[in-house]
């Protein structure tokens, strides 16, 4: 199984399923409607949640530019406040995407799976599971960063303590003047853990939606289940 670009191939076929979807409306139902679009319930979900994925990676990158950048020139923004906070939250984008992962292959495997490929089905995606929740939480962050709880007390190191105290406003301006050259250290340490994670993340991605597609859409396009299919006949 070639799964080079199986990250880039979904969203192609997520995003011809979309313009079919919208292809096929009423466009003065929707006037009537106020301009909100009624899909099906199992349409919207396979759409929205895949597309919320993509938002959860799409954030990764930009805390990656936002870290790689130099702090907005503000008295109420020091060093030590922007960069805690970029990492707080790519700790918590990451935990946000593993859970979006898992709960996605999961609701494909309830709606796609037949009595004919059930087991198969069931060993396939919990194999998948397993394989990206635990390559997700050893590629996040480094010394434990992994095992830290995201909606616990935010997460702060060496580099990041020694930044907070350098940046400190009881402090001296001799020591405040240790405050930049702590930041670009800490910086630094982040932006690569960062920057590296977020290109294995993408390589996990390639092989999450590469599996999902031989699923869903093996021919390059979108398939309904069979009992979404049979709601819409009936």
């Amino acid at each position: 199984m070639n799964t080079e670009n199986g990250y880039e191939n979904f969203k192609n076929i997520m995003g011809a399923f979309l313009l079919e979807i919208i292809q096929d409306i009423d466009m003065e139902e929707i006037k009537k409607n106020g301009g909100y679009l009624e899909q099906s319930e199992f349409q919207y979900q396979l759409y929205h949640e895949y597309n919320e994925i993509i938002m959860s990676m799409d954030t990764l990158n930009l805390i990656e530019k936002f870290i790689s950048i130099e702090p907005p020139k503000e008295e109420s923004i020091n060093y030590s406040n922007y960069l805690t906070y970029h990492v707080h939250n790519y700790l918590q984008e990451m935990y946000i995407l593993k859970e979006r992962l898992k709960s996605y292959a999961t609701r494909v495997k309830r709606k796609y799976q037949t009595p004919s490929n059930k087991n198969n089905l069931d060993a396939i995606l919990k194999n998948l599971i397993k394989v990206i929740t635990s390559s997700l939480e050893n590629i996040t962050g480094e010394n434990g960063v992994r095992n830290i709880h995201v909606h616990g007390k935010k997460y702060i190191d060496e580099e990041l303590k020694w930044l907070k105290t350098t940046s400190s406003v009881t402090l001296t301006q001799e020591l405040k003047n240790l405050s930049e050259p702590a930041y670009i250290i800490a910086k630094n340490k982040w932006l690569k853990i960062i920057k590296n994670n977020n290109k294995e993340t993408v390589k996990l991605l390639n092989i999450y939606f590469t599996t999902l597609s031989s699923i869903i859409a093996p021919d390059g396009k979108i398939h309904l289940p069979e009992d979404f299919k049979n709601i819409q006949t009936n």
